[in-house]
């Protein structure tokens, strides 16, 4: 087994998914990784990097809007796939 499929492998226990088969990317999202692909493969590196801009500058974005007030939810519930310790049943965002 190779550095990147351990890498790989190791991902789906550190963000506790159990069933990879079950995340399924809608249409807006796999558009986005086609692109990120295309541009990946057929042009300067440099280019691949402002092509992750959009998605960089996102996440700080969301974790702003959504870091007003906590909730709990189950996710474990809701979510089948994800693999959640008893101790992380109820998440507080």
């Amino acid at each position: 087994m190779t550095a990147v499929s351990r890498y790989y492998k190791s991902l789906f226990q550190v963000w506790h998914i159990g069933d990879p088969s079950g995340i399924a990317l809608n249409d807006a999202c796999a558009d986005y990784i086609g692109q990120l692909k295309n541009v990946a493969v057929n042009m300067s590196p440099l280019y691949f990097v402002v092509t992750l801009i959009p998605c960089a500058r996102l996440w700080p974005w969301l974790g702003k809007e959504i870091s007003g007030q906590p909730r709990s939810i189950n996710i474990s519930s809701t979510i089948w796939w994800l693999k959640v310790p008893k101790s992380t049943y109820f998440y507080t965002m």
